[in-house]
């Protein structure tokens, strides 16, 4: 909500849900709260393609995501740790 910043950061702790689901929770919040667009991160590769599905879901399909996709940056944390690459 505040004018002076162009994106929106998922960088908050999620202490009321379970682990495995945080940063899939983190990411909904910030979908349902703002309109900006969206710094954001997987803490597993097992979420990744939930979070890119939850994109696509607010974005109204995968092309309306690829036309105009909301999210700025996919990080992994913490990095290189993962032995799969996602395209």
């Amino acid at each position: 909500m505040l004018p002076q910043y162009d994106a929106q950061s998922t960088a908050i702790v999620c202490n009321e849900v379970p682990k495995a689901i945080g940063d899939l929770y983190r990411l909904y919040i910030v979908l349902v709260f703002s309109q900006k667009p969206i710094v954001t991160g997987s803490f597993s590769v097992q979420n990744l393609p939930v979070m890119f599905d939850m994109l696509a879901f607010f974005a109204g399909d995968r092309q309306a995501l690829a036309d105009k996709h909301r999210q700025s940056s996919m990080s992994v944390h913490p990095p290189l740790i993962w032995r799969r690459v996602w395209s």
